[in-house]
């Protein structure tokens, strides 16, 4: 198999009997279903009735916000409430690839492969808990689950087995309201790999043994991991940058709206001939060194952001959905997109609006 963007660099082989046919390549489909460059092949007997496929992974999000749902279907994300395996296959991967398959039923995986995902479940709970505990949040729920179905289908002329395998990577996050936002839920989902394999009816088990076979032949080619990995890291580091200069378009903006409020506080105070002169605090907080990408791609994903209180220096970790954000004496916090909004004087709390800043 290889890799297209890298000029035909091998990404990995597989060992399959010396009269089938094979197709493969590394897939790197567009848009949110996608799970990222992935490989995928085909083998299967000249009669084509004896076979096993390894698709990309799929995606998908869900949020009980109805305007974050609009916003993802405006993108073209895929949007589902599902979280099992079994759901994936029953309503995505079944109608997308054997909508005329007769279902003979979906199981769970067999409980040597169970204890491995148990294992990786817990794993993948112990780094969600230090990573939601270093912002003093709650941990999202994680599931990590596998499903097969067994098919009929007719190919041919001929009817065969398959079954179409799966395993759902999903973390479930709540959502903390804000200005005229209420609390949400949102999750999201990968399925890394889905795995196809055929025989005519009623043979599915006997050849059974063959398909392990290949499956354990596959073998990577580590130099290109190694180039997708750095890659992958590079563009990340890309997201990273531009959030970072978007954050400082955002303190600039902010800096300017603070300016402009001091002068029309200072223009209505000289027409009142007041006693008193407004003092709005300059911007004290003072940037650290850039904190490491992982941090705040961590933040990131907790759709989280780091805000300085301009007077005091105190930073707040609170939603990052909203383009402007206040605070009152007592630490309340409002959200709000709209730039002309100001609290102060609507009520006996004395309100700062916070600047983004880089977490630390």
């Amino acid at each position: 198999m290889t890799d297209p963007v890298y000029d035909g660099m091998q990404a990995a082989t597989l060992e399959i009997p010396a009269n089938w046919l094979f197709a493969g390549t590394v897939a790197r489909p567009p848009g949110c279903p996608s799970s990222g460059p992935a490989v995928k092949y085909t083998a299967q007997s000249p009669d084509g009735l004896t076979a096993m496929e390894v698709l990309p992974g799929y995606g998908w999000t869900w949020s009980s916000d109805a305007n974050f749902t609009r916003m993802l279907q405006r993108q073209r994300c895929e949007v589902y409430s599902f979280l099992t395996a079994a759901e994936l296959l029953k309503k995505v991967a079944l109608p997308k690839l054997r909508p005329d398959a007769e279902l003979i039923s979906i199981e769970p995986p067999k409980p040597e492969i169970q204890a491995k995902l148990d294992a990786q479940l817990a794993q993948m709970n112990q780094m969600s808990a230090q990573m939601a505990g270093r912002y003093g949040q709650q941990p999202p729920r994680n599931i990590i689950e596998g499903a097969h179905a067994h098919i009929r289908v007719n190919r041919g002329g001929q009817k065969v087995e398959e079954e179409i395998s799966t395993v759902i990577r999903c973390s479930v996050y709540q959502v903390q309201g804000g200005f005229r936002m209420q609390p949400s839920q949102k999750h999201e989902c990968f399925a890394n790999v889905i795995g196809i394999v055929r025989a005519p009816d009623g043979q599915l088990e006997k050849l059974r043994p063959r398909y392990q076979a290949m499956f354990e032949s596959y073998k990577q080619n580590d130099q290109w991991a190694q180039r997708l990995s750095a890659d992958m890291e590079r563009k990340g580091q890309q997201v990273i940058d531009a959030n970072k200069a978007s954050g400082a378009a955002i303190l600039k903006q902010g800096e300017e709206a603070q300016n402009a409020r001091n002068r029309q506080q200072k223009a209505f105070n000289d027409q009142q001939k007041s006693s008193f002169a407004a003092s709005q605090a300059a911007d004290k907080a003072k940037m650290d060194a850039m904190h490491s990408g992982a941090l705040q791609t961590e933040q990131m994903s907790l759709n989280q952001g780091t805000y300085v209180d301009p007077k005091t220096g105190k930073t707040t970790v609170t939603t990052n959905q909203y383009n402007h954000v206040w605070q009152a004496g007592d630490g309340t916090t409002l959200h709000t997109n709209d730039v002309t909004y100001d609290p102060n004087g609507r009520d006996n709390q004395t309100w700062t609006e916070l600047q983004v800043t880089i977490p630390k």
